[in-house]
Order: C-alpha cells, then sequence, then structure tokens
C-alpha cells in the first residue's frame, strides 16, 4: 500500500494496530546512491571500522527516497502468515526559518537503476510524507523556543510611548477594581461583582495587544480570566476581566473544548461533509438514488436540530458527554446506511480534523520510533546500509565510532535478525539457494514460495493491501522488498525448526526465536557487503583489534593535556617493565576521553595490570592526570551501552505522549 502525505492520516489507525499486533516487522529502504566518492568504495581488505565509517561518509550524502515496513502476523491454528506492506515515499522537512534543512546528492546510476524499476519520481515531489531526525526535532524545538522568547521580549521592551500611556491608564482601572473587591469575593463563579468591563472601541490594535500582553505581568498575584466580547452592530469591543482560580479556569477549559470539539463535529458532518469533501454520495459509491438523497437532507436536518439543543444543553452543563455525540452522529447515519465501512469513513474523517500527526515536525519519523517503542523484531535482508540509513534519517547523525553506533542500535531495536546471515550459517539452505536461483532477496523469495518450501501453510496479503499479491513484479519498491524480506525470514525459519530432531517444519514461537541459541540465527549481528565480518550489535567487535590491552583515561578535563612521555615513563615505573602507548582522542560521549592501545612487554606486567583493573576497576593515575584514571575498555564499553540505554528509554518516554494520541486513534477507530 503506497503512503503518502495525502493518505497517511486516514492508513495511521490501520498502520499503528499492525505493527502493535505483528509478530515481527520487515524494513527495506532505497537509495538515492552508494557511493560519494572513489576513496570511500569498499575493499575486502577493510576492517569493520574502516567499512562503518565509509558507509556512513556514504549514507550521510544520500537520501532515503523510499521506506517499506511490512507487518507480519503468523496464525498458528491456521498456519496462515497475514502480511501487511506500507510503502512510504519520504523526504525530509526543511525549515529554513530555523536552520534545519539539508542537501543531499542522486547518483547517476541509483537514478537509472530506479527508474529502471518503475520508481514514481513525481510522487517522491509531490506527495512525499516530511520529516525530521529526532536530533533535529531537538533542534526544531530548541531553536523555536529561542525565537519566541525572543520575540516576547522584543515585543516586551520595543511598545511605543502612546501604548505605555494607554496601558497605565487601564492599568489603574484595573488596580482600582481589584483594591476595591478583589478580597471580598467569595463566590468567584456566580457573585455580580466579580466583573469589570474596559471599553476598548476606540483603542488601536498595537495598544490592544500590548495591553493584554502586559495585563498577566502587571497582576501576577490574582489568576484573571481576561475574555475580548465583540458587538458588531453597535461597533462595541469590550474587555471582560474576571478573578478566576485554576479550577475555574480548567472547568472553563474543558468547557471551551467540548464546544470547540463539537461545533467541528457538527459542522464538518452536516455542513461539509455533504456538500465539499467526501459526499456521502461518494461515500457510498455512487449507491444514492434522488429519494435517498431527499430522505438524506431530511435526516441531517432532523439529527442537526437534535445536536443543536444538546449542544445548548451542553453549555449549561459539564455533565455532557462526548457519548452523547456519538450516540447522536452514529443513530442517525444507522438510521440513513447501516453500512459500518461508512461509518468508518466519516467517523475517521472526523478525527483528522481533530488530530493531525501529519503536521507534526517529527513526521514520518514517529514510525521508525514508535517501531522502537515496542521493541520487536526486525528483520532485514543484508542490511547494513538500510541499518545507517534509519539511524541517520529517523534518528540523528551517524556517529564516528561504531560502539556508540551499536549501543544506541542496540537500545532500540534489540531484536535484530538479518535473513543473508541466518542463510550464511546454514549450509542446508546455502545449497538450496545456490542450486536455484541465487543469493539476492528477489533470488531468495522465488525459492522460498516453491512447493517444497510450502510447509501446508499460507501466506496471505490483508485484503486490504491491493496493491500487491505473491506474483508480484515488483522488486526494488521498498514496501515489497519488505514483504518478501519477511517471507524469507518465516520460510528459512520454519525449515530451520523442521531440522531439529522430531519437529515439523513450521514457524517457531517468538520466544523460541529470541531465546533460542540452538537455531543459530546469530541476532543482532549484522553482515557487511563482500566482506566476511559483521557488526556485532550487543557488543564490541572481536575481529579488529584484541581489547585487551586497549584502555580508556577517564574524566579527563577539558583543559587537561597528556604528556605522552611522563605517562609512558609513569606505566613503566608502575608495571616494573616496558610499556609502549598509542594514544587516540574519544569524545563520543560529549565528554573528554583517551584511548590507550598499551603494549606490556612482560607477563608480570600483564598480570599487574589486570589485578589493578579486577580489584579497583581502574588504574591509578593520579600523579600525572589528577581527577583522571585508567579503566579497561570493557568496562568503557559496558558504560557507554548503559548510557545509551537511558539516553533511548529517555527519548521514548518524552514521546509517550505521541504514543498515546496513536493507540486512542486506533482505539476510537476500532470502537
Amino acid at each position: 500500500m503506497n503512503i503518502t502525505r495525502y493518505n497517511f492520516k486516514k492508513q495511521l489507525p490501520s498502520i499503528i494496530k499492525c505493527l502493535n499486533q505483528s509478530d515481527f516487522i520487515a524494513i527495506d529502504f532505497e537509495f538515492s546512491g552508494l557511493n560519494f566518492d572513489k576513496e570511500l568504495e569498499n575493499l575486502q581488505s577493510d576492517t569493520v571500522a574502516q567499512r562503518y565509517w565509509k558507509s556512513k561518509e556514504n549514507v550521510s550524502k544520500f537520501m532515503a527516497p523510499q521506506m517499506g515496513i511490512c507487518a507480519f502476523k503468523y496464525h498458528q491454528n491456521e498456519k496462515r502468515l497475514e502480511c501487511h506492506p506500507f510503502n512510504f515515499y519520504i523526504m525530509p522537512h526543511s525549515y529554513q526559518d530555523l536552520s534545519i534543512g539539508h542537501n543531499y546528492l542522486i547518483e547517476q546510476s541509483a537514478f537509472q537503476f530506479l527508474m529502471q524499476h518503475g520508481f514514481d519520481f513525481n510522487k517522491l515531489h509531490y506527495e512525499s510524507m516530511g520529516y525530521l531526525s529526532y536530533q533535529d526535532y531537538q533542534k526544531y524545538l530548541t531553536i523555536k523556543a529561542d525565537k519566541e522568547q525572543t520575540k516576547q521580549i522584543y515585543d516586551y521592551q520595543y511598545d511605543s510611548p502612546d501604548c505605555i500611556i494607554f496601558c497605565n491608564s487601564q492599568f489603574q482601572a484595573i488596580k482600582n477594581w481589584l483594591d476595591a473587591i478583589g478580597s471580598k469575593i467569595v463566590d468567584l463563579e456566580n457573585d455580580p461583582a466579580n466583573l469589570l468591563e474596559i471599553d476598548l472601541s476606540f483603542s488601536r490594535g498595537k495598544q490592544f495587544k500590548s495591553l493584554m500582553k502586559n495585563i498577566p505581568k502587571m497582576f501576577p498575584k490574582y489568576q484573571l480570566d481576561i475574555e475580548l466580547s465583540m458587538d458588531e452592530t453597535i461597533g462595541e469591543i469590550l474587555l471582560k476581566i474576571k478573578i478566576t482560580s485554576q479550577d475555574l479556569q480548567d472547568k472553563k477549559a474543558k468547557l471551551k473544548e467540548r464546544e470547540t470539539n463539537f461545533a467541528l463535529l457538527s459542522k464538518y458532518l452536516f455542513c461539509q461533509q455533504i456538500t465539499q469533501q467526501i459526499t456521502i454520495k461518494q461515500a457510498l459509491n455512487g449507491l444514492l438514488t434522488t429519494d435517498q438523497q431527499i430522505q438524506m437532507e431530511s435526516l441531517i436536518q432532523k439529527y442537526r436540530k437534535i445536536l443543536q439543543d444538546k449542544q445548548e444543553g451542553q453549555l449549561k452543563s459539564v455533565d455532557w458527554k462526548q457519548e452523547d455525540e456519538d450516540a447522536v452522529i452514529k443513530k442517525m447515519l444507522k438510521d440513513f446506511y447501516t453500512e459500518s465501512a461508512l461509518l468508518d469513513t466519516v467517523a475517521n474523517d472526523i478525527f483528522n480534523q481533530v488530530h493531525n500527526p501529519i503536521e507534526d515536525p517529527l513526521g514520518l519519523s514517529i514510525l521508525p520510533l514508535y517501531i522502537a517503542k515496542l521493541q520487536k523484531p526486525i528483520v532485514q535482508y543484508n542490511g547494513m546500509l538500510d541499518l545507517l540509513h534509519l539511524y541517520d534519517k529517523f534518528i540523528g547523525k551517524l556517529p564516528d565510532t561504531t560502539l556508540e553506533f551499536t549501543s544506541t542500535m542496540n537500545a532500540l531495536y534489540p531484536h535484530i535478525f538479518d535473513n543473508k546471515l541466518i542463510m550464511n550459517n546454514n549450509k542446508s539452505i546455502q545449497e538450496s539457494m545456490a542450486a536455484n536461483y541465487g543469493y539476492s532477496l528477489q533470488a531468495s523469495y522465488k525459492r522460498v514460495i516453491k512447493d517444497d518450501f510450502k510447509f501446508g501453510q499460507t501466506i496471505q496479503i490483508n485484503s486490504d493491501f491491493n496493491d500487491y499479491d505473491i506474483d508480484s513484479d515488483l522488486n526494488h519498491e521498498a514496501g515489497f522488498d519488505a514483504f518478501q524480506t519477511g517471507v524469507v525470514f518465516f520460510k528459512m525459519l520454519s525449515y530451520i525448526k523442521g531440522q531439529k530432531a522430531n519437529q515439523k517444519c513450521d514457524f517457531p514461537f517468538m520466544s523460541e526465536i529470541l531465546n533460542d541459541n540452538s537455531m543459530n540465527l546469530d541476532k543482532n549481528k549484522v553482515p557487511f557487503y563482500n566482506l566476511k565480518k559483521n557488526m556485532l550489535l550487543e557488543k564490541q567487535n572481536s575481529q579488529d583489534d584484541d581489547r585487551n590491552y586497549v584502555f580508556v583515561i577517564d574524566s579527563l578535563l577539558n583543559s587537561q593535556k597528556i604528556d605522552q612521555a611522563a605517562l609512558q615513563q609513569y606505566l613503566n615505573k608502575l608495571f616494573g617493565s616496558e610499556v609502549t602507548l598509542y594514544m587516540d582522542e574519544a569524545d563520543a560521549q560529549g565528554q573528554r576521553r583517551q584511548l590507550i592501545f598499551m603494549t606490556l612487554f612482560s607477563k608480570q606486567a600483564e598480570i599487574k595490570a589486570n589485578d589493578l583493573l579486577s580489584k579497583n576497576g581502574f588504574i591509578e593515575i593520579e600523579e600525572i592526570l589528577p581527577g583522571s584514571k585508567i579503566i579497561g575498555y570493557s568496562h568503557y564499553e559496558n558504560q557507554l551501552r548503559q548510557k545509551k540505554q537511558v539516553e533511548v528509554q529517555s527519548m521514548l518516554k518524552e514521546l509517550e505522549g505521541k504514543w498515546s494520541a496513536f493507540e486512542n486513534l486506533q482505539e476510537s477507530n476500532r470502537n
């Protein structure tokens, strides 16, 4: 299903529902290019760190114009895999007034590749979903708040002299009224004395603006309810001021919200819905006859009158509930037409008038972050670049070190599986693929939907997703590729389960997948293209360096300078053996740290170093660098991973309000 800016709001309840109910989720991207510079081309001699650095530099230069998300739910009793593939055209938001924007490149060969596979560039430029990474979103909020604060200061500082004279005269009137009756009013809600009216009919716009802005600042001791009343028939403008309380303010806000929502429902459903946007006739696919239209208009008038009466009652009583509105609306619709599809259409359109997630600056980033909140298994196919784009586009700027990248990704998505790695680790599957179509995603998909991989299972694309079927030729459309990725994962795991003694080929329970090491799925390992090394997301890679003698100088002050010769002499004396040091700056956590590659040239020195680290957790260097210490690399790694876990939890908690809105939206749609 193609998702664009025009149908995102309508489809969001369905997307959220599918993600929530899924067993696992497949993610795929299309790219606007692969290699930015010849120096960044991959070599078989690359270490994991080198390949990561090259990949991150390339990824940051190119767009991911299309993202595919496919949610999968296996119905064990029916042996049926239900698939919900979504295809998103995406392009980053740009806020030039807030200095937020990105430049991206398009590689000619990638452009041609996308064209050959039917990529719709018109959809990308005219209908794509916007997004900000979480990092840019934080920048957006900060800059916007700073601009607002600057504007308020500017407005306050630059009130003109005539505004000051006008305001002072009104302030005196308000002060006299408060001094006279402020402490005498008992019933703030009903006492007629609790009202001051100021005639602003002859004030100018900037005088009125200055007065409204400065009243709360001049009288901070009181909670004042300020309301503007206009009578256009006689040209009178009155400013009505009352002393209020927090309880009364809350009560008024609730009534105002109900009044606003009610007016919106009434106006939208009974005025605009029929005549302008999605008409009832269109919703019923032209099924209305002339007589039915007359009947509908008659019912509209009847139920509109009921709603108007209810609205008047609502303003008099706080007991008026949203359910009363819903009941009247549903009755009106059911009296005319009982099709639930019509009710869903209208209810969804009404809800979208109140909740508008497409206008949220995060945009589409909301979905990858929501998937992180769900902590569902993520499936990909040879997906190192997909993970890098996922981070770069929706989380923030890719970090310089593999450790910080893997720590953050593991905190966000703790259950990542890569089909290519599963295939590489299972000789029987590998041979089966090689003997048929090959190892690409499309070849693997063709292989696993053949009869000998059916295992009595059914693969079903949900009936609402009529853009795709199992035999579609839509390779390299991200939504369909995500669908293929999930199906290959499903079939391979069904096959692997059948390889166990006395087991039938069937998809294992998710608890088996996440906890059973005997399936050899290599969770949280990601292969690099054309490199016989994997990136480990759960712990630091061991392929590049033996980390036993890599240490970190911790808690460095920004002003501290490290005298390498003095430190080396100090360690020679401490260990009673020659020590060779190589240093590398590392400030990935926003704090100065220094990596030390330390070579010890005697067994006794190694034993002493290990004893100090195991006993104290650090090696004291106070004499050389006051306040600092040397910690083991594994200790540093654990610190960083714990820190990233806390940061991610904090980020997801901060977005809890958005998740609640999503889940309420889903609940509203279900009801």
